[in-house]
């Protein structure tokens, strides 16, 4: 079904090229002649309809309908008060450049039908009226100008295809459906548009301002190429979007796409001034299902956001981001999305997971995977009636640098041979029903962080990195995998099984300690503790089953002395350890030797693991 919606969309933009380049491709080999300007007789009353290709309707009696030709109907000095309409339904009018003038006094109404091609422009002034009837065709070589107060409607199966447009403020354009309007040089438009039903828009070439609002029916499909959304301006298309070029929303405008959303490298990109937002489907509560029952797919292969900017994603059975740079700006998921995928290289200042109600009602479980993403802010809101887990897969190298705040129902996962960085001075916590697993050949780094997590348990291979950190949580260390800790402190139980656990300098462990299955603990620090204060690593329980012990340290050789007590590790509750399995990993003289010994509660409660040097 993707294949399909994408080659559809993708059809109908070729499509569109190409009408506009049939259109004008004969034109442009003509050579420029001599305009004959004729005025059309306003002292005729049409309020009862006159026949736009009558003789006796122009001074002079000349139709103007030939290259060469300029018609100007003119009633600003007119006192006939009532609407005058002119109508012109030859098979085929073609000439230079049609030319309306009139007052609010006097308004006045132009009918085309047919085909009507006009080599150079048309000019839609004050008060008056263009409508472009059924089934008929309109090219305009050059520019369509609708002035303030000036009208176009476009009623159904109509196309419209102009070389540059200009909409002023104030005017206003209107197309049913089976329609089309295309402009593919240049396009101001600080007017207000309005496509209906599955009426498409296309605006193409590299000098496109929107000033003004566009709104676009369920079906429409709108086709931007390189287009500035000016300041506080609204666009909110109803149906889907194709962004081929560069895509900027000015500081407070908004854009908002209700189903799919194209925006395809190396070319397309969406831009977002300061405070500017882009929003798709903004309320997917009461936006109802695609018309023809295709997925909703949103793909942004460029997003580029500045300060306070605001990305959301409101539906979409897929949700496809590439470089996405929103530093200091906001990406928001606001419902369930069935499938998410943040492939990176990305920076995300804030990343907001949110729903107020499922969209699938039966899918209460959302995932989002993320490439070499960097973000400072994760924030997870879901309140959707009953539990729902939200699962975030980090692949590649990725990092969390600054969340003060807990995820609930929130499993994070590093990705097979990923990594991913956890730096947050802040406090940064996961509920007890969330958890965080590290895939086969992946890393978790925490780093100066104050962390709470239930769980961490690792696959095959991988390695978790504990530095300068406050961690509340178990740890689980698996098959063939590592864990580093220095200068950190741990509440909660670390279980090593068939892996490697290596300690730096001080560490609290104030859960339980337990090496199992022929697994290795290493133990480094500057000098030995000659104290039970400064004792390196200090546990509830210790247990070293079937595993071994080694202790590094930098303290020269010949300051240590013989017969001098030097405290290890230190537990409140048991201690389990077969000294036999400890070792050291600095040279000795050849005159010397060493034991490890175990201290029962040393009239304090607590019991430790000592190393002793004796003489041979």
């Amino acid at each position: 079904m993707l294949y399909n919606k994408e080659i559809s969309i993708t059809f109908l933009v070729m499509m569109m090229m190409v009408v506009i380049g049939n259109c004008y491709s004969h034109q442009q080999q003509q050579q420029q002649q001599q305009q004959i300007i004729v005025q059309f007789n306003t002292t005729f009353d049409c309020r009862e309809n006159c026949d736009f290709n009558d003789p006796n309707m122009w001074i002079g009696g000349v139709v103007p309908n030939a290259p060469g030709y300029v018609a100007v109907i003119d009633y600003s000095d007119s006192d006939l008060g009532s609407v005058q309409t002119i109508i012109s339904s030859v098979p085929n009018l073609q000439l230079d450049s049609i030319i309306l003038n009139t007052t609010v006094h006097t308004l006045m109404q132009l009918n085309l039908i047919n085909n009507v091609e006009l080599l150079d422009e048309i000019v839609v002034g004050v008060g008056c009226v263009v409508y472009i009837l059924n089934n008929s065709t309109v090219n305009v070589k050059n520019n369509l100008t609708i002035q303030d107060q000036g009208t176009v409607y476009v009623t159904v199966d109509s196309t419209v295809t102009v070389g540059s447009a200009w909409f002023q403020n104030g005017s206003s354009y209107t197309q049913q459906v089976r329609g089309f309007f295309s402009s593919s040089n240049s396009a101001l438009l600080d007017g207000s548009i309005l496509m209906l039903g599955d009426a498409s828009l296309a605006v193409f070439g590299d000098d496109n301002v929107i000033g003004g609002s566009i709104q676009t029916g369920s079906d429409g499909i709108v086709v931007f190429e390189n287009v500035l959304v000016a300041e506080t301006s609204v666009i909110n298309l109803q149906g889907n979007l194709v962004v081929s070029g560069v895509l900027e929303i000015s500081r407070s405008a908004s854009v908002a796409v209700n189903y799919n959303v194209s925006v395809i490298a190396p070319r397309g990109s969406i831009v977002l001034d300061e405070y500017a937002t882009f929003k798709q489907s903004p309320d997917p509560s009461t936006v109802p299902p695609p018309t023809n029952g295709g997925p909703v797919i949103v793909q942004i292969d460029n997003l580029i956001g500045q300060s306070s900017s605001q990305v959301s994603i409101g539906r979409a059975d897929e949700l496809l981001l590439g470089v996405v740079d929103l530093d200091g700006g906001q990406l928001q998921i606001t419902s369930l999305v069935q499938y998410t995928d943040i492939m990176g290289p990305a920076n995300i200042s804030q990343l907001v997971l949110a729903a107020t109600k499922s969209v699938h009602a039966d899918d209460l479980h959302f995932t989002i995977f993320t490439g070499q993403v960097n973000i400072s802010q994760i924030y997870s809101y879901f309140h959707v009636g009953k539990p729902s887990t939200v699962s975030i897969v980090f692949d590649e190298d990725s990092s969390l640098t600054d969340t003060p705040i807990t995820l609930y129902n929130t499993i994070l996962t590093v990705s097979k041979q990923s990594v991913l960085n956890i730096t947050t001075p802040g406090y940064f916590s996961l509920s007890n029903d969330s958890q965080i697993v590290v895939g086969d050949g992946s890393s978790l780094n925490l780093y100066r962080s104050e962390f709470t997590a239930p769980n961490i348990t690792t696959g095959t291979g991988s390695s978790v990195s504990i530095v300068s950190t406050t961690m509340t949580g178990n740890i689980l260390i698996g098959h063939s995998s590592s864990l580093f800790i220095n200068q950190s402190s741990i509440t909660g139980d670390i279980s090593v099984d068939d892996a490697k656990l290596m300690f730096v300098q001080s560490t609290v462990v104030s859960g339980g300690l337990y090496v199992y299955s022929q697994s290795a603990m290493s133990i480094s620090v500057d000098s030995l503790a000659t104290s039970p204060d400064m004792v390196p690593i200090s546990t509830g329980s210790f247990e070293l089953n079937d595993g071994t012990l080694s202790l590094n340290t930098l303290q020269p050789t010949n300051s240590l002395q013989v017969g001098q007590t030097y405290y290890i590790v230190s537990s409140s509750d048991s201690l389990v350890v077969q000294p036999s399995l400890c070792s050291i990993q600095f040279p000795l003289p050849s005159n010397q030797n060493y034991t490890f010994d175990i201290i029962p509660n040393n009239g304090n409660g607590i019991s430790y693991l000592v190393f002793q040097l004796h003489n041979e």
